[in-house]
């Protein structure tokens, strides 16, 4: 990931691991005084990096997994009726 400086259009490369647009969703929220958050999220898990704000370099990350939605065992339909409704196996 590169950003574009406003002052000589100089392009700098974003010390972050990877970015795929196709498959994660990127926030950037700065200050532009002193640092840079990215926030970088998929189904499974969002990222959070800490950038400097005069060089980009990475100050800190932070990972945090995303739980599976589903609980173990809950089902809504069942061969042997026609009604939805929650049951546990």
């Amino acid at each position: 990931l590169y950003l574009i400086e406003r002052e000589g259009y100089r392009l700098c490369r974003l010390e972050i691991p990877s970015w795929d647009p196709h498959r994660e969703d990127l926030t950037i929220i700065g200050n532009d005084l002193d640092s840079y958050t990215l926030k970088v999220s998929t189904a499974d898990a969002t990222s959070y990096y800490a950038l400097d704000a005069t060089n980009y370099t990475l100050l800190s990350s932070l990972q945090v997994d995303h739980p599976e939605r589903a609980m173990p065992g809950l089902h809504f339909t069942s061969r042997l009726d026609g009604w939805v409704k929650p049951r546990l196996d």
